[in-house]
C-alpha cells in the first residue's frame, strides 16, 4: 500500500511541485486510485466497501469542482452585470499613476472622475472605462445619481 502512493506520488511529482490554490484534482485522485489497485497484494486484495466509499470521494470531489465552476461563472456575471449597469454615469475613482510608489512603499494613486462609456473584462475582472483610463469596481468612490 504504501509502495503505491510513493508510486502515485512521484507520479504526480513530474509535473512539478503544486502551486498555491491547486489540490489533488480529480485526475490525482483518479490517478492515485488506479496506482493503489495495481499495487494492492493479490493475496488480501481491497474490500469492495474500500473502493465504493472511494468512488462515493470521487464523486463528491468532481460535484465540488462542477459547482465551483459554476459559482465562477455566476460571479463573473453579477460583475459585469453591475459593472455594465454603470454605463452612462458619473463616477469618481482612483486608479494607479504608475509603477512608481511613495514613501510608504505604496503605488501611486490619482483621483479621476467622469462619465463610464463601456466596460472591458481585463484580467478576470471588469473595468469601467472612464476617458483613456480604466477603473476596478473596487477603486469606485463614489456614484452620482
Amino acid at each position: 500500500m504504501v509502495s503505491a502512493v510513493q508510486s502515485a506520488s512521484s507520479a504526480s511529482s513530474q509535473k512539478g511541485p503544486l502551486k498555491i490554490g491547486e489540490g489533488l484534482g480529480k485526475n490525482s485522485f483518479l490517478q492515485l486510485l488506479v496506482t493503489q489497485m495495481k499495487y494492492q497484494d493479490p493475496l488480501e486484495p481491497a474490500k469492495d466497501t474500500e473502493f465504493i466509499a472511494q468512488l462515493a470521494q470521487f464523486n463528491a470531489l468532481e460535484q465540488m469542482q462542477n459547482l465551483n465552476d459554476s459559482f465562477q461563472k455566476m460571479l463573473k456575471w453579477s460583475q459585469l452585470t453591475q459593472a455594465s449597469s454603470l454605463i452612462g454615469k458619473q463616477i469618481d475613482g482612483v486608479v494607479s499613476a504608475g509603477v512608481d510608489t511613495d514613501k510608504d512603499g505604496k503605488p501611486d494613486t490619482s483621483n479621476i472622475s467622469g462619465v463610464v462609456g463601456e466596460v472591458r473584462y481585463v484580467e478576470g475582472e471588469p473595468r469601467l472605462v472612464v476617458g483613456k483610463n480604466e477603473i476596478r469596481l473596487s477603486d469606485i468612490t463614489r456614484i452620482y445619481a
